[in-house]
């Protein structure tokens, strides 16, 4: 059974190294992708912020910086929603040990941090991680608009 869009004829894919210098590779290359389609700004922000943030948290996280390690991005347009899967070999994410902090205790303890996973969970329609063998896949769907 394939679990992940790399299985499936991809229509758009990315590799990088994971390294922090090429988050700015990363969100061109989603922004390239969403202007293709025409996707409204507001739409825009909101997916390439929550791209940016899961793949921050598995270079910096999952991957501690390895360069000699690398993140796969693959997207798919489905009729009104776009699919985003996130696919490295680091450690794995277990989102059922997540709990998502009020802002009043970010506020008390000041914390730095935190809130990524939060916001990517209110910009986007799922969000799901999976382990698939020696690999981590974080898929993502937006239902999406198209801009005229």
């Amino acid at each position: 059974m394939n679990n992940s869009l790399a299985d499936k004829n991809s229509i758009y894919g990315f590799n990088s190294p994971c390294s922090k210098e090429n988050l700015k590779n990363i969100r061109e290359f989603i922004k390239n992708i969403l202007v293709l389609k025409n996707i409204t700004d507001p739409e825009q922000n909101q997916i390439i912020v929550a791209v940016d943030e899961i793949c921050t948290n598995s270079i910096v996280h999952g991957n501690k910086e390895n360069t000699n390690k690398c993140i796969d991005i693959y997207c798919k347009y489905l009729k009104e929603e776009l699919v985003i899967e996130i696919i490295d070999k680091g450690l794995a994410y277990n989102i059922s040990n997540y709990k998502e902090p009020s802002i009043q205790q970010l506020i008390n303890e000041k914390q730095k941090g935190s809130m990524g996973l939060m916001l990517v969970k209110r910009m986007m329609d799922n969000i799901e991680f999976l382990r698939v063998g020696d690999k981590n896949i974080c898929r993502m769907v937006k239902k999406v608009h198209y801009s005229t």
